[in-house]
């Protein structure tokens, strides 16, 4: 099925996904910077979201419980989980397969968010029309939203003094930003 689907840590300090997120390269543009939500209203914008898009919206943290030798079984109807995420399969199995992710990235405390259109919104995305859920913003709702904001270790001072104008132009000052400490320790 059509979902649309994003990824977030509940982990502070994640050098996983600083190392996903930033390519280590020169240049300001490949760097990131960390986004921590107030996590009660970014769901209630969720939660409107699809209400207002009749789309149905799934936040869930992602199971490491499976080996990696049953996730690369569960197909195979012998496979002891296989009834679990196959018998009759449905968008919520769909999801939970979605969900998997071997235990050894359990480090990384994952959230999914999926987007679930509805079937008329999947129609123009079949008829490869626009498909866009739209989302009124401004700075208000940026502020409340957003909690603070780190910048990657790995820029430099000038970067770093770079990205901290420009958030502060946007947000007019609102939002606390910082540079990770993250490697300040080695």
């Amino acid at each position: 099925p059509k979902i649309f689907a994003s990824c977030f840590t509940n982990k502070a300090t994640n050098e996983a996904a600083w190392v996903m997120y930033s390519y280590f390269k020169n240049g300001l543009a490949s760097k990131s910077i960390r986004l921590e939500f107030n996590p009660t209203l970014f769901y209630d914008m969720l939660n409107q979201l699809g209400l207002n898009n009749n789309a149905r919206i799934v936040v869930s943290r992602v199971n490491y419980k499976l080996s990696e030798q049953t996730i690369k079984a569960l197909h195979k109807k012998s496979c002891t989980k296989h009834q679990i995420y196959f018998a009759n399969f449905d968008i919520d199995k769909f999801i939970n397969l979605m969900l998997i992710k071997r235990k050894a990235f359990d480090y990384e405390k994952e959230i999914r968010i999926f987007i679930i259109p509805s079937d008329d919104a999947l129609d123009k995305v079949d008829q490869k029309k626009d498909y866009h859920i739209p989302i009124k913003w401004d700075n208000t709702i940026l502020t409340d939203l957003v909690k603070s904001i780190t910048i990657s270790p790995n820029c430099t001072p000038l970067e770093t003094q770079m990205i901290e104008k420009q958030i502060q132009e946007i947000t007019q000052g609102a939002i606390q930003c910082r540079q990770s400490k993250l490697y300040s320790s080695f």
